[in-house]
């Protein structure tokens, strides 16, 4: 259905068919794109929730890049306006206290954590990441900690601190500065003035492949250019005896990109060795949308051209090529949910058309059903945070282990009808209102005491209406669900 939909689409709103059908013909393409990309995102948003671990974590279809995939579907989850859902909340929690080594992973953490509203975790990790520049005198950064220039872990960690690290603008013109020189006098021209870059400088026994004009690293530079200056204000730099100005820059990386779009599909491929472009990646191709996406005035008809391809490549399932990381590039890329798109009648974190999408009431606040059966973790006990479901009138119990240590509530709330066995560590009673309630537990631990983040979504029908008002998530409980952070466990077990 949704491929028919794109292909009925594709065949009227070619360019050149756009020459005839007029201005009515305009509206109702751009009409019908927009409605092929909600429909894309609503699957791609469902195959996501499905395909999240148990233990709140999401992976690549090689079961790699935890942290990539985890941060990259955090921010889909965002934009598809499921940031209030029990996904979001557990994969929060686990790329919270997961351990990032890389320069990627760690920049991409940064970013999900600041955005999740944990800025004190993104903070520390920020500050990190700022210490692990490879060269400090460049202030550039490599693939981990000591290694050499790379120009895409670079621009990985211009993005981290320009979205995570609150003394960002105590960093310019210094090392900030320094570090975007690095990247500015190291472009590559190939002709006509057009601007792209590498992968990497040519090293002594680096692969040929990392020092020829990359799409991807282009692409990389391109956006974050582009967002460097929009919050800065900043027009350009000397770079030693050169003066670059970030529109001229930007334009001439736009020029070159265009050149490397494929006529057959519009999609994007990499540099092959001979100079030709390569097939088109679904990945590349996202990536070079974000970066023309973000753009004042995106390339046309190249960008809608490409957001064509995106669309069209997308699997029956939901999912593009499989896998959850590749989705979550293309979801990323596209326009955020809003209007009807993002309604959530019973508000319990997930929009109405998803809900539809995966088979669930969009009336009943059990978004919690969503989740998937915990894996590698069980909820509250091997990862620090949990979530239940109850019913209006229907008795209610829920057991946290407590390793026979007292458990004791230290913020937020139970649902009504609810109480908590500070012993036993039950959670029991008829709930007799519908809503949803984040809390805070803490429990003795060895070395001291732990915080155990829960959430309980009672389930009413909105014909009962919300009593006393439907009880919506405090302003705490996004960063509260978030789990247990190390930062807070620390905290309490010095106490």
């Amino acid at each position: 259905m949704l491929s028919a939909a794109i292909t009925r689409y594709r065949r009227i709103c070619t360019r050149s068919a756009l020459t005839t059908i007029g201005l009515a013909g305009s509206v109702l393409c751009a009409a019908s794109a927009q409605a092929n990309v909600d429909q894309a995102r609503v699957a791609g948003l469902k195959y996501l929730i499905q395909a999240q671990n148990g233990d709140g974590r999401w992976s690549s279809a090689l079961g790699e890049l935890d942290i990539q995939a985890t941060a990259q579907a955090l921010q889909t989850l965002r934009r598809g306006g499921l940031q209030k859902s029990p996904n979001y909340v557990s994969g929060l929690s686990w790329l919270a206290n997961s351990d990032a080594q890389s320069t990627d992973a760690r920049a991409r953490k940064v970013i999900a954590l600041a955005e999740g509203g944990l800025g004190t975790a993104a903070q520390s990790l920020a500050d990190a990441l700022y210490e692990s520049r490879a060269v400090q005198d460049r202030a550039v950064w490599g693939g981990y900690d000591g290694h050499t220039i790379s120009y895409l872990d670079t621009i990985f960690g211009l993005s981290a601190l320009r979205v995570g690290d609150r003394n960002f603008e105590s960093k310019l013109p210094g090392p900030i500065a320094t570090a975007v020189c690095s990247v500015l006098t190291n472009r590559l021209q190939p002709a006509n003035g057009h601007t792209a870059w590498p992968m990497a400088p040519a090293v002594a026994g680096q692969p040929a492949a990392t020092t020829r004009p990359s799409v991807l690293a282009t692409a990389l530079v391109l956006e974050e250019l582009q967002a460097f200056q929009v919050r800065t204000s900043i027009s350009g730099y000397t770079c030693g005896a050169t003066t670059y100005n970030f529109n001229t820059v930007i334009s001439e990386a736009r020029a070159w990109l265009l050149q490397r779009q494929n006529t057959t599909d519009s999609g994007f491929g990499e540099i092959r060795a001979n100079g030709s472009q390569g097939v088109s990646s679904v990945f590349l191709s996202a990536v070079v949308y974000r970066a023309f996406a973000s753009l004042a005035s995106p390339p046309q008809p190249a960008t809608s051209n490409l957001l064509n391809y995106l669309v069209a490549q997308q699997n029956a399932d939901g999912s593009w090529r499989g896998d959850a990381f590749v989705t979550t590039q293309v979801l990323a890329s596209i326009a955020p949910a809003t209007g009807s798109q993002a309604q959530d009648t019973d508000r319990d974190g997930i929009p109405d058309v998803v809900e539809q999408a995966l088979g669930r009431n969009p009336l009943i606040a059990d978004a919690a059903g969503a989740l998937g059966a915990p894996t590698q973790a069980e909820q509250g006990v091997t990862v620090t945070s949990f979530s239940a479901q109850g019913e209006v009138g229907v008795p209610f119990s829920h057991l946290i282990e407590t390793a026979g240590s007292p458990i004791s509530i230290v913020s937020g709330a139970l649902p009504p009808g609810i109480v908590l066995n500070a012993t036993s560590g039950e959670l029991a009673g008829t709930p007799t209102r519908g809503g949803s309630w984040s809390f805070e537990f803490q429990r003795l631990v060895a070395g001291g005491a732990q915080i155990v983040i829960g959430r309980i979504d009672v389930a009413s029908t909105i014909t009962q209406g919300p009593a006393d008002g439907d009880v919506p998530l405090p302003a705490w409980a996004l960063v509260a669900l978030a789990g247990a952070l190390f930062g807070a466990v620390q905290r309490h077990a010095r106490r």
